[in-house]
């Protein structure tokens, strides 16, 4: 998936798509999101699947980025 396949938004106050875990230890961070899908072979069916990005943090700003 390349940044182009991603639609442009405003930043707003409130999340989208709130995480359901979020810590930290040191300068990573870890957020946890359910996302829902179709299910490609019953499209009356979703499945749930984890997204995970994992953050290094120094001087207050994000130095490397993993998910």
């Amino acid at each position: 998936m390349s940044c182009t396949d991603y639609q442009l938004q405003d930043i707003k106050p409130e999340w989208k798509n709130a995480p359901v875990l979020e810590f930290a230890d040191g300068p990573f961070v870890v957020i946890m999101w359910d996302k829902r899908y179709k299910d490609p072979s019953d499209p009356t069916r979703e499945y749930t699947r984890n997204h995970l990005a994992i953050l290094r943090i120094e001087d207050g700003r994000i130095q490397g980025i993993w998910d």
